[in-house]
């Protein structure tokens, strides 16, 4: 096309000359058009080069009226690709006149959308019946199957998938036009089978003809058995068979749609999602139409929330779909969210409270018969805690997809109660297992065991609590709190219990601090507790006279190895390194005070408190309380003092003046040098609380 010859005026204006020039380029162009494709269009463009953008708007969209079908129809493949490129060059016209402040941007905006949605609607139009004979052809057990598409029907997906390059943003959502006619399909029966008035029935037979071709003219059935109000999950299950179906329309995408998605560079494009955001839609629509029924019946209410949580979650475990849910439809006006708070509320402390009630709520031991005259008690998950954090899960999971702020003040709400009721039930756990009871006897090995248990229960209750209110988040923290508070009340006051009445039976013990034991006993019930092989234990210089336990001490040695055994078996391995780590530093700050009191601590009374407090600590083991593995913790220091007590005579005079010697200088250096001297013999004791030990032993 020859233009050269003909030179466009520079007016521009509604009544300028251009006007009258228009008409016969468009004749030109439009010829050419006709007799190849709207490659010319950019040359053409350039040639017209002084005509404004508004000018060649109205150029393009003259040369795409007509009828874009009547087109497709006539020229196939050709025609297909003519319609594209000038949706795209309309489009990037418009995007310029936009830049350049154009006041007739909505009507071309307007025409370019119209433009599109008329050929979307032509192909789409076509590959319906397409797509419904292939259905229909298909032979297989579900009527959601589809075979191997025709050539026709690639052809009008590939051609709908160019249009999706020029699409304007979706918002919510994500269907492509393909998808949008599979889904003509799909909803079409859906809807027969749950969008029509339910029928009055008490059968619970799913009795829908699965084999049923769709009507043609897509209506519903004047009356449907299956859209019944009291079977949500009949909806779902028929959701699921689609969806999960061989040959169905997840797989034809993966076969034969993402290639095509692929080829145009629409990688991050999910087919599938398109498909369940329209059955989303008709679950919702459902939901909307049937509240006001729904709400009649509490059973019903709980039902449908119940499914649709259901069906979301399988949703996003095997799709990856977080877009619009049924369940949030339950909570768009302030009536529906309160009855649905306070269903939560109460489903879920009747719940609770049916546990709790249960002579085994807090039963964290099983007892299992090995033959033998004892029974084997081993931990078990604690009944009532387990049913605490299934009730806080499933009310986090059931509001989940809600909108944050609204999800953070129900779950809040509807927690809190429940929150509060099992708070008090380990309260009363707890009070009700007082180990200062006078009930208690701590002479009694199954009583100490069962109460270290119920405690060790109550503990990990607290703990429970503190975690569930984690996952609740906003709005619970001060619930967290209160837990984070009775959990460690109740630690402290479970080794303070256990201090106490294991003080009363070291009492006479505790009283000889200047005379202490230089006779021996044989106590074969306790012959376990004394292993020489544990590094901490002073060995005697003559192994014919080895010390045994102090008579005095043997009681409260045998309840500290029996609660220490209980927390072993029925505490998590962090509770039971901490009670015991705190007990041992209660224990030992009672004796670390007597052997600093004692006057004077001869031979043989240091060889067997030695042994005894040796024996002592070895209960506590690998305890990690409030004092466990620091030098200045009570335990700590009275290990070091052991150490110093089980020194020879001769070595402990010698290390005495050499510390004194080092310390002569007076300045700090020297302080630093001897200090590290005792912690070279395992001694974490300050220097003077060292030397004055040292003028002890006599």
């Amino acid at each position: 096309m020859d233009t050269t010859s003909s030179s466009a005026p520079s007016d521009t204006g509604p009544h300028s000359p251009l006007h009258q020039y228009i008409p016969d380029l468009l004749h030109s162009f439009s010829s050419s058009v006709k007799a190849s494709d709207l490659s010319n269009l950019s040359l053409a463009y350039r040639e017209v080069a002084a005509i404004d953008v508004l000018e060649r708007y109205h150029i393009a969209k003259s040369l795409a009226l007509g009828s874009p079908v009547k087109y497709y129809e006539e020229r196939g493949g050709e025609a297909a690709s003519m319609h594209i490129r000038a949706l795209a060059e309309l489009r990037k016209l418009v995007l310029e006149a936009e830049a350049r402040g154009i006041a007739d941007i909505g009507e071309m905006k307007g025409f370019v959308e119209a433009l599109r949605n008329t050929l979307v609607e032509g192909a789409t139009e076509r590959l319906v019946p397409a797509l419904a004979k292939l259905q229909e052809d298909t032979k297989g057990d579900s009527p959601y199957a589809f075979g191997s598409p025709s050539c026709e029907i690639i052809d009008l997906m590939d051609f709908l998938v160019a249009l999706e390059k020029e699409r304007e943003a979706q918002g919510s959502d994500p269907s492509l036009y393909v998808v949008d006619a599979f889904s003509r399909l799909v909803i079409r029966r859906l809807r027969r089978h749950f969008d029509a008035p339910p029928v009055d029935d008490d059968n619970d037979a799913y009795s829908s003809d699965e084999n049923e071709a769709p009507r043609s003219d897509g209506a519903t059935s004047p009356l449907s058995s299956t859209n019944r109000l009291d079977r949500p999950e009949w909806f779902y299950r028929h959701c699921r068979t689609i969806l999960s179906v061989p040959s169905g329309p997840v797989a034809f995408f993966d076969t034969h749609l993402q290639p095509l998605l692929s080829k145009r560079s629409l990688h991050e494009a999910d087919p599938a999602h398109g498909l369940i955001f329209r059955m989303v839609q008709l679950g919702r629509k459902r939901a909307r139409d049937s509240m006001k029924n729904i709400l009649k019946d509490e059973f019903i209410f709980w039902k449908w929330i119940e499914k649709s949580v259901s069906f979301e979650e399988y949703l996003e475990d095997e799709f990856g779909y977080h877009g619009p849910t049924v369940t949030s439809v339950f909570a768009e006006t302030r009536p529906r969210l309160t009855r649905w708070v306070k269903l939560e509320a109460r489903v879920g402390m009747e719940s609770l409270d049916k546990t709790l009630s249960s002579p085994t709520a807090w039963n964290n031991r099983l007892s299992v018969d090995t033959g033998q005259e004892d029974s084997l008690s081993i931990k078990v998950p604690i009944e009532s805690v387990s049913r605490f954090q299934a009730i806080i899960k499933g009310l986090c999971a059931r509001t989940k997809r809600l909108p944050l702020p609204l999800k953070s003040a129900f779950i809040a709400n509807a927690s809190v109660p429940l929150a509060m009721r099992f708070y008090d039930a380990i309260y009363a756990l707890a009070k009700d297992n007082d180990v200062r009871d006078a009930r208690f006897s701590a002479s009694d090995p199954s009583q100490v065991e069962d109460v270290s248990s119920k405690w060790c229960c109550a503990i990990e209750g607290a703990e429970s609590g503190v975690k569930a209110m984690e996952v609740v988040g906003e709005g619970c923290e001060k619930i967290k709190q209160s837990f984070a508070f009775l959990r460690s009340a109740l630690v402290k006051d479970l080794v303070k219990g256990m201090y106490e009445r294991g003080r009363e039976l070291t009492h006479q013990y505790l009283l000889r601090s200047h005379n202490l034991l230089k006779q021996h006993h044989q106590l074969d019930a306790l012959a376990s507790l004394a292993d020489p092989s544990k590094p901490s234990r002073p060995q005697s210089r003559e192994p014919h006279c080895a010390p045994d336990p102090s008579p005095d001490l043997v009681a409260a040695l045998t309840f500290y190895a029996a609660a220490a055994a209980a927390v072993d078996a029925f505490a998590s391995a962090e509770l039971a390194a901490e009670l015991r780590g705190s007990l041992a530093e209660e224990v030992s700050r009672s004796f670390l005070d007597r052997v600093m009191d004692a006057p004077i601590i001869n031979r043989d009374g240091r060889r067997q408190f030695c042994f005894d407090v040796s024996t002592m600590l070895g209960i506590f083991d690998g305890g990690v309380g409030v004092g466990g593995g620091r030098p200045e913790g009570a335990a700590s220091m009275l290990r070091s003092a052991l150490v110093v007590l089980s020194m020879p005579e001769e070595g402990l005079a010698s290390l005495k003046d050499v510390i004194a010697d080092v310390r002569e200088g007076g300045g700090e250096t020297e302080e630093l040098q001897a200090a590290s001297m005792l912690e070279a013999k395992g001694v974490n004791l300050p220097l003077e609380t060292f030397l004055g030990l040292c003028n002890k032993i006599g």
